[in-house]
């Protein structure tokens, strides 16, 4: 069987599908319906001859053959995005996707490089092409493992095997409650923790730990995945919670938090840059990282 382009495109729905548990995570990935994944899918059996998968009640499972396709999927896709990006090099021009992974609201915070790093990049790579995705760190980091994106920029969950860490920026987090919340007209500039204990707080499923860890015993009142939703839980005014400084300004400045933080209360993240522990150049990936770099280290000469 010779490989089409339909077929290479089929390759990267069935990976994709296989890599996010089933067609659900997929479709986001990839921005397609679930009737067009299937179709993939479907095109992809009809031309190997046989069934990648089992899918129904009892969810998405691989057939043995859909396993072994699945391995050799993944090392012919990643032979064929380093083809591209040799070849673009071997041109003196970089062409192909830059993939790039951020967790959530770091647009707010102006000293986060990323943007002016993007900048910077297309105007010297300007046949390139970028892909920016948001995603929690713990999902971020299993992309970058799986070679669906070349780098990712945040706080981490794991030290995976196989991965790189560098620390390039530290983001403060305070406690905060709403303006509804009754700590909000409270006399007290720093309540105490006795106090901000009685108060239900939520906290993120990554990085629990170590908002828990600053007030032990707290009251969990809710669970959440994104900056985003604990913002809204907070400005209900049932709740308190952690939020970035830089995010947290915009509802300081109109009156709708209050930032209850003594200086026994910050919550320091580091940021890092995560990429695979591999020799092979990478020619999209390594511009954007001096890109990023020289951006870092100009602003620290700076001070």
């Amino acid at each position: 069987m010779r490989l089409a382009n339909t077929d290479i495109r089929a390759l990267h729905v069935f990976q994709a599908i296989v890599e996010h548990g089933g067609f659900a995570g997929a479709e986001i990935s990839l921005g397609l319906t679930q009737s067009a994944l299937s179709l993939h899918l479907k095109k992809l059996e009809e031309r190997l001859g046989f069934t990648l998968c089992q899918r129904g009640r009892r969810g998405f499972q691989l057939t043995d053959r859909g396993a072994i396709v699945y391995r050799q999927a993944r090392l012919i896709l990643a032979e064929l995005d380093s083809f591209e990006e040799s070849l673009s090099e071997l041109r003196r021009r970089v062409t192909g996707k830059l993939r790039i992974g951020l967790v959530d609201n770091t647009v707010s915070n102006y000293d986060f490089p990323i943007s002016e790093a993007i900048s910077g990049f297309l105007k010297k790579m300007p046949e390139a092409e970028i892909e920016v995705v948001v995603d929690i760190p713990e999902h971020l980091e299993t992309e970058v493992a799986n070679n669906n994106l070349h780098l990712a920029l945040g706080p981490i969950i794991y030290h995976r095997e196989g991965l790189q860490y560098r620390q390039f920026y530290v983001e403060k987090h305070s406690l905060y409650c709403g303006r509804r919340h009754p700590l909000f007209l409270d006399s007290d500039d720093e309540p105490k923790l006795s106090v901000l204990r009685q108060h239900p707080m939520v906290v993120r499923s990554y990085g629990g730990d170590e908002e828990l860890g600053i007030i032990k015993n707290a009251l969990v009142g809710s669970r959440v995945s994104s900056m985003e939703a604990a913002a809204h839980l907070i400005l209900s005014g049932s709740f308190i919670g952690f939020l970035p400084d830089h995010y947290a300004r915009r509802w300081l400045q109109v009156g709708e938090m209050r930032n209850l933080s003594g200086s026994d209360l910050a919550l320091h993240t580091a940021f890092f840059i995560i990429t695979r522990s591999s020799r092979q150049k990478q020619p999209l990936r390594d511009k954007f990282m001096q890109e990023l770099v020289a951006i870092l280290n100009r602003r620290l000469h700076e001070g």
